[in-house]
């Protein structure tokens, strides 16, 4: 369990928590969802912070920075940098409260900074406030599967059907409606929903490795759930997944050999880690004393927060999902170069 939040992280957003409920409520008694950006690989769905005006409508007349129109570029490289903390504070003090897009974005920091359960409020009112605002569709179900409450995951079903029918040509939002589906436990209509990903994208990794799953979860003496799962088995083979359809583990390293300890002299970066060893133990120890700077597991990653059944676990990036984290990098530099050095580690942070 890491390091808590400062109360002064509660207390900014509490003063807009109200007038988020009103819209939401509003939100749900008929906003009626448009297209959006959608999901990446299970179980949950990836928070996007791109500019969400490239989506639909722009809304109101007044636009959401305000008076000062450098918020469009500003907001989503605060974010992509990690400083969601930054670009909160620059929301609540100079952006329209009430415009679609800058709950939009407080969403986004909420997500960031509290976890994803934290931004349901904000996505809903955003929604209410610019029901055309497709990309707050796609978050919001996100932080429906996080948060959990009575109903969310129902509520999270609609917005992912909708979505889907919306783009019947795109394979995402199919996905998302099987990634809600195998959350309520409707494992053959989950199936069903990978099934048709697979139909528009054949090489889609979690809709094969959940798809095979889901059919595994039905009685083994149905013989029509049987073929389904040799059928969608054998496409992970063709899709270069899995060597034989019959051995379906989700992550298969190909050429890797099987060795139950490796020699550290094989790794060229063990030494290196050895080397720097006490300076990074010192960069860690003096982070922990701000434990503001530590932020949600699951709230950066989506899928992350399914390693939390309970309690708290936090976190403190330098790289990951594509991208480097400089504010945290430039605060820990030995341990951000010394990462930076080890190829493996680095290749799969920026994949």
């Amino acid at each position: 369990q890491g390091p808590g939040m400062p109360a002064s992280t509660s207390t900014t957003l509490s003063s807009q928590r109200g007038d988020w409920r009103r819209r939401a409520r509003a939100a749900r008694a008929g906003a009626e969802p448009a297209a959006a950006t959608t999901p990446d690989v299970a179980p949950t769905v990836p928070a996007c912070a791109a500019s969400p005006l490239c989506v639909h409508e722009r809304g109101p007349s007044r636009e959401w920075w305000g008076d000062d129109r450098s918020l469009e570029a500003r907001l989503p490289q605060l974010l992509k940098e990690g400083r969601a903390e930054v670009a909160r504070t620059l929301l609540l003090s100079k952006a329209e409260p009430a415009h679609g897009v800058t709950l939009f974005y407080l969403g986004v920091c909420a997500g960031i900074l509290e976890g994803e359960a934290a931004a349901v409020d904000p996505y809903e009112a955003s929604i209410a406030a610019m029901p055309g605002l497709g990309i707050a569709y796609g978050n919001l179900v996100r932080a429906y599967l996080a948060r959990q409450r009575t109903g969310d995951l129902e509520r999270a079903l609609v917005l992912a059907k909708t979505l889907a029918s919306s783009q019947p040509e795109a394979a995402e939002p199919q996905y998302v409606v099987g990634v809600v589906l195998m959350q309520l436990r409707r494992f053959s209509d989950a199936a069903g929903a990978y099934e048709a990903t697979l139909r528009l994208d054949a090489a889609h990794h979690g809709a094969h490795v959940n798809g095979v799953h889901c059919l595994q979860q039905l009685p083994p003496d149905d013989e029509v759930a049987r073929r389904r799962l040799e059928a969608v088995a054998r496409g992970g083979v063709a899709a270069g997944l899995w060597a034989n359809w019959m051995q379906r583990p989700p992550h298969l390293v190909k050429r890797l050999t099987s060795r139950p300890w490796w020699d550290k002299g094989e790794f060229a970066w063990c030494a290196l880690l050895e080397e720097q060893y006490p300076q990074i133990r010192d960069e860690v120890l003096r982070l922990r004393r701000k434990p503001a700077s530590f932020t949600p597991v699951g709230g950066r990653a989506a899928h992350d927060h399914t390693l939390v059944a309970a309690g708290e676990w936090r976190e403190y990036p330098l790289f990951g999902n594509g991208q480097k984290y400089a504010e945290n990098c430039a605060r820990c530099p030995v341990t951000a170069g010394t990462m930076e050095r080890v190829s493996a580690a680095i290749g799969l942070a920026m994949a």
